[in-house]
């Protein structure tokens, strides 16, 4: 049986080679050591982020967002809120240094 290939195939195959050998080499030069469960852990002490631990302050902070919100709702369902529209100008008073505690949106 002989096998006959024209230039075409023949260049398509030795480019096809060159690249193989250009991707091979450097995972073949690669160091095996940074590939061990040991050097896994360091460099997650290094820097790399914890996706669990993330996961859990999202978890702790979509907690608290609900308590406020739920406060909130509290709040709006049982006592009224007196709004008005002031001028821009005027200095804004923030809620906490109110002395009845309560919430009063003025606007002219």
């Amino acid at each position: 049986m002989v096998v006959v290939m024209d230039n075409y195939t023949r260049i398509l195959l030795t480019m096809i080679t060159v690249l193989l050998t250009l991707i091979a080499i450097p995972l073949w030069t690669e160091n095996a050591e940074m590939n061990s469960p040991v050097n896994a852990a360091a460099l997650t002490r290094q820097g790399i982020p914890d996706s669990g631990q993330q996961l859990n302050d999202l978890i702790i902070q979509t907690e608290r967002n609900n308590v406020t919100l739920e406060e909130i709702a509290r709040i709006l369902s049982k006592d009224t809120i007196k709004v008005e529209i002031a001028d821009k100008t005027e200095k804004s008073v923030p809620a906490s240094q109110l002395s009845n505690g309560k919430v009063t949106f003025i606007a002219k």
